[in-house]
């Protein structure tokens, strides 16, 4: 069996009269030599431990704060969504009614819902740190979701309406629209006995009858195409309007344009008179869209509202 090692101590006086030896294992002296080294290593660990719980906390309360700030920053952000939905909602009113006042399709409730569908994002994100700020965020995203979805499709229908409204104004500018003449309607579009001939024929104008020299209007934008004296119409004015309509003013006293001319809807363009081959004093007046003849009783008073009608009537 081997033998333990001990260690032995001498202690002496300094006159080295008494002399007292002591003696320890050399285990137990380890063990002692051990123990502060240990007790220094606990405390160690304890101020390091205490120290990073305070920062930890620091850290969470400062987390807590953050997170109880962005909630704040979400709910107004929540609230400044639905206000944004609101003001949409007053722009889509606005539209409707431009469009109840132009004769168009207003766009129905349901068609406009239609715009925003799909299946709404959720982010999980969130989750784990805090559920009720996720549940939030998510809200909110969904909400952002469905308001750009509704100004995408509130931007196309609003693009849209201003191409109409455009079109129509052009229209409008180019499309007959008011009587050629003050006076009494003497003889109607359609078929009638010619007073010439007594034989059925087929009227393409419309008569207005007052006295000589009564001026005679352009009935829309134009630019005058020709001008001069024919067998039957005498002197006679042709007005091109954007290349689909085509007026004609006859039986003129005096024309006060030319060839080439740009007029103006309302513009005095002649004055009645009783040339050609005509019974009286009066203006035989016709509207031509894309070559075929037209009533021209149903554009004496055309107002801008009606003209998305007509503009269908090829």
């Amino acid at each position: 069996m081997e033998t333990k090692r001990r260690i032995f101590i001498n202690i002496s006086n300094t006159d080295s009269t008494s002399t007292k030896s002591y003696s320890i294992s050399e285990m137990f002296l380890k063990l002692l030599l051990t123990v502060p080294l240990l007790i220094g290593i606990a405390i160690t660990v304890s101020i390091i431990y205490v120290t990073a719980s305070q920062t930890n906390m620091k850290d969470y309360n400062k987390l807590a704060e953050e997170n109880s700030v962005l909630r704040k920053k979400l709910v107004v952000l929540s609230t400044d969504l639905d206000s944004i939905r609101t003001k949409l909602q007053l722009i889509e009113q606005w539209e409707d009614e431009i469009r109840q006042k132009n004769n168009m399709d207003v766009i129905s409730k349901d068609l406009r819902e239609q715009g925003i569908g799909g299946l709404p994002q959720i982010d999980y994100s969130l989750v784990s740190y805090d559920s009720l700020l996720s549940n939030l965020y998510n809200d909110i995203l969904k909400s952002m979701l469905i308001v750009n979805a509704k100004v995408n499709y509130d931007l196309q229908t609003i693009t849209e309406l201003g191409n109409v409204i455009d079109e129509i104004d052009y229209y409008y500018r180019y499309t007959p629209s008011i009587y050629p003449a003050f006076g009494r309607i003497s003889d109607a579009y359609g078929w009638r006995k010619d007073p010439f001939t007594s034989k059925r024929t087929f009227h393409r104008g419309l008569d207005i009858a007052n006295q000589i020299g009564t001026p005679v209007y352009a009935t829309a934008d134009g630019v005058v195409k020709a001008c001069g004296n024919k067998k039957f119409f005498g002197r006679y004015i042709e007005i091109d309007h954007a290349g689909e309509y085509l007026t004609k003013y006859a039986h003129l006293n005096k024309a006060m344009v030319k060839p080439g001319d740009s007029v103006k809807r309302g513009q005095i363009i002649a004055l009645m008179g009783n040339s050609g081959r005509s019974t009286g004093v009066h203006l035989h007046y016709e509207v031509i869209r894309n070559n075929k003849n037209k009533n021209p009783y149903h554009h004496l008073t055309l107002s801008k509202n009606n003209v998305l009608a007509v503009m269908k009537k090829k």
